[in-house]
């Protein structure tokens, strides 16, 4: 078992369920949002804020938040962040103003950029099954995304957005009363600067890496439904099409998890990565809608085999009592790159047409997997160089 005693595993049961529950009600937020702020407000230039806000919220805060941990410590700042989300999802069930929802939206972020990093900075687990650990683990986050849109939109149906807001308060009020069982978390060792620096190199690799892989995401997430409406398809085909790949990677991460304790951590990001790229240019390449649920199905099969080693990597350059800061700049990048997608593939969409869109953010994640693998694989070599005339030398 990758958990050394049954503190620990009662410690990851309780993070499990509380990423689940948090994700869950806000991923389904998320996912109707749009529809909610069409029918009830603004059709303008605030709805455009009521997401550049959100977006905003959690690129800048996050790595402010890292810090945050680093120095008050996890529990202390999981505690105030599930709060703060909890704060969020009763205001959504009272507030009447467009202006208030704004500023509601920006609190979501902030509650966002923090809640991620210090998650995982709570996790304890043994080193040698890190990966394992990881994969079941994001299996709580990547099984609410893929559940949430479907609940929401049942709620939605039956009962009205009113009630979807109610669902989200009562998830965030039981994760406020299980951050209440979280017990202390072990001190982190603090090494010497010198190695924090050597690592910064590797991380900064991963950083733009995960830009990329966070742009085809979200061109896939933004620009598929416009892509698909345009090829025939229906809505109930549409939500399939979306939910499939999500839920593909949660169904695997428990095996692909198992990977990244046994293999290079880097192929297996390079693989998941180039394979992945590959299957975003694909979706606008086959002729029917069957075959582009194979690409998806297939494109999660190959998340799921990157996300837990990639965890698992930025976990090794964050041992040093920094992990907070680190996965807080980690995130900063995810969401830079999540931004970013929309705002500079729908010029691409408007002057070289919707298939360019999945083309080059699939070729700007191809280039990206290819560049980590390359240096990579040279500082790798240039390790082993340094320790081989090191023990020369000795």
């Amino acid at each position: 078992m990758f958990m050394q005693n049954k503190l620990q595993k009662q410690k990851f049961l309780i993070l499990f369920a509380v990423n689940f529950l948090i994700t869950l009600a806000f991923a389904a937020n998320d996912a109707l949002f749009p529809l909610f702020y069409n029918e009830f407000y603004s059709h303008g230039v605030m709805f455009g804020f009521a997401f550049a806000f959100y977006a905003a919220s959690k690129i800048l805060f996050s790595p402010l938040a890292g810090s945050v941990i680093d120095r008050y410590g996890p529990r202390t700042v999981l505690f105030y962040a599930v709060a703060l989300f909890t704060v969020v999802s009763v205001m959504f069930n009272l507030a009447q103003d467009e202006k208030v929802i704004l500023i509601l939206r920006v609190f979501q972020g902030i509650a966002c950029a923090v809640f991620r990093p210090v998650i995982y900075c709570l996790l304890e687990f043994s080193e040698k099954q890190k990966g394992k650990a990881i994969g079941i683990f994001d299996l709580s986050f990547y099984s609410a995304v893929a559940a949430a849109p479907l609940i929401g939109s049942i709620i939605v149906e039956k009962a009205g957005f009113s009630h979807l807001f109610l669902f989200i308060m009562i998830c965030c009020l039981l994760s406020f009363s299980l951050a209440f069982l979280i017990g202390k978390t072990k001190e982190t060792p603090v090494i010497k600067a010198k190695k924090i620096l050597c690592k910064k190199a590797a991380v900064s690799i991963l950083m733009i890496y995960i830009f990329c892989r966070a742009w085809g995401i979200s061109a896939i997430t933004v620009f598929l439904p416009i892509y698909l409406s345009g090829q025939s398809v229906s809505v109930k085909e549409i939500g399939l099409a979306l939910s499939l790949s999500a839920a593909v990677t949660a169904l695997f991460l428990p095996f692909t998890g198992r990977l990244a304790d046994y293999f290079h951590k880097e192929l297996l990001i390079t693989c998941g990565g180039v394979a992945v790229s590959l299957l975003l240019i694909a979706t606008v390449l086959v002729n029917s809608y069957v075959h582009l649920l194979a690409v998806l199905l297939f494109s999660g099969v190959f998340s799921a085999v990157s996300q837990p080693a990639c965890t698992a990597l930025l976990f090794e350059h964050s041992e040093a009592g920094s992990r907070g800061s680190i996965i807080g700049h980690f995130n900063m990048f995810m969401g830079l790159g999540f931004a970013c997608s929309p705002v500079f593939s729908s010029i691409l969409l408007k002057y070289a047409g919707i298939k360019s869109v999945f083309v080059f953010s699939g070729l700007m994640g191809l280039v990206s997997a290819i560049a980590f693998c390359l240096i990579t694989y040279s500082r790798t070599s240039a390790q082993n160089l340094w320790n081989a005339g090191k023990a020369a030398g000795t």
